[in-house]
């Protein structure tokens, strides 16, 4: 990707929801030689688009803005979390 590309990532959501991992828990995998080299992403934004007549199933796109800078190999890393429970409404145990 050139420098500062902007990247964008849609994943279906609603009932489902992904949450951003960072640290050391995302990082690049693959390609040894070129870990000394890293690209770094930077989190831009997050919004949702509706998902009508798309994915059957959800409700709608969780959306991720990332830019990327510098030369190397990067990781985005998101993870699927359970349903969101509506306010007022109690999970069972």
């Amino acid at each position: 990707m050139p420098p500062g590309a902007h990247l964008r990532i849609q994943l279906p959501a609603d009932p489902a929801h992904w949450e951003p991992v960072t640290g050391r828990a995302c990082r690049p995998t693959g390609a040894a030689g070129l870990l000394p080299l890293r690209a770094r992403v930077t989190a831009l934004s997050s919004s949702r688009l509706p998902n009508e007549g798309r994915i059957d199933g959800f409700s709608t796109l969780e959306v991720f803005d990332y830019r990327v800078e510098g030369i190397g190999p990067a990781a985005i890393c998101l993870r699927a979390a359970p349903a969101r429970t509506p306010r007022g409404h109690r999970t069972a145990r």
